[in-house]
């Protein structure tokens, strides 16, 4: 359904750890499929990203528990760049991170705090939104046929990932806990030669 849609877009890429683009495309694709309409589609996805940009600014720009955890989560020097460029140049490094994976969220975030004006943030992030947004839904919905394919090898891969992942969380955990509840053993100076040695 459309909230369906508006729901998962607003919440991909900020708020759950699924990718912006890959709804973007899927997006598309049930578009391409006729499940939805391609104008209706991208009207609902662009209003989701535009709301869920604007939460992400209110929070940071109102100092909020939730946006300065999210802070505290970037690297100091990276931060630290961010701040300096969004005071002198807000407008391209909002349009730009929108189109990297990873940096989308930086952007309203770091409007928020340097308290670019909620106006100008949202003309910003509609100039953005009105370009990233039809372009990677109508990708998806062009290539439908190739999205398919590749559904089924994420489909067939699945089990293995998922044993990669709870082999490492295996390591992870025990390398955590023998840090955490063994001790190494001390190295003490011998009284005589002043050879170390370990204690009895």
């Amino acid at each position: 359904s459309y909230v369906g849609v508006f729901l998962l877009v607003a919440l991909s890429g900020h708020f759950v750890p699924l990718p912006e683009d890959v709804v973007m495309l899927l997006t598309g694709y049930i578009a391409a499929i006729g499940i939805v309409k391609l104008p209706t589609v991208i009207v609902v996805a662009l209003v989701a990203i535009l709301c869920a940009d604007f939460l992400l600014y209110y929070l940071s720009f109102t100092g909020t528990n939730f946006a300065l955890m999210i802070e505290r989560r970037i690297k100091a020097n990276l931060f630290s760049w961010y701040a300096s460029r969004m005071r002198k140049r807000a407008f391209p490094l909002i349009f730009i991170s929108r189109f990297v994976p990873g940096l989308r969220f930086l952007g309203p975030i770091m409007a928020g705090y340097v308290k670019l004006k909620p106006l100008t943030f949202f003309f910003y992030s509609f100039c953005s939104s009105i370009i990233y947004v039809p372009l990677m839904i109508t990708i998806g919905f062009l290539f439908h046929k190739r999205i398919t394919p590749l559904l089924g090898v994420v489909e067939s891969t699945r089990h293995v990932i998922f044993i990669i992942i709870l082999v490492a969380l295996t390591i992870g955990l025990s390398i955590f806990v023998h840090r955490k509840f063994f001790k190494k053993p001390e190295i003490e100076i011998g009284p005589d030669n002043g050879e170390p040695f370990l204690p009895q």
